[in-house]
């Protein structure tokens, strides 16, 4: 896969499964989303522009009782 074909294939799975954050304060820092399972798709992205994967836990209440959700997330 070229760059662009990365590119392109990385905003079609965002769309279809990621979350974008934009944080005014700390000077308009973009931040892509993903359910831990899927690190490899922003290990990808952050190759191309050499940006660090922060990994992120926090619990969330399902109906099996409280479950500790993880995500993983790429700031710009």
């Amino acid at each position: 896969m070229n760059i662009d074909e990365k590119l392109a294939y990385f905003c079609g799975f965002f769309a279809a499964d990621g979350y974008l954050s934009i944080n005014k304060i700390k000077g308009s820092v973009v931040r892509f989303c993903l359910s831990a399972k899927d690190k490899h798709i922003l290990d990808e992205f952050s190759a191309l522009y050499g940006n660090k994967i922060h990994e992120y836990s926090y619990p969330r209440k399902t109906k099996e009782g409280i479950v500790n959700y993880k995500t993983v997330v790429l700031s710009i």
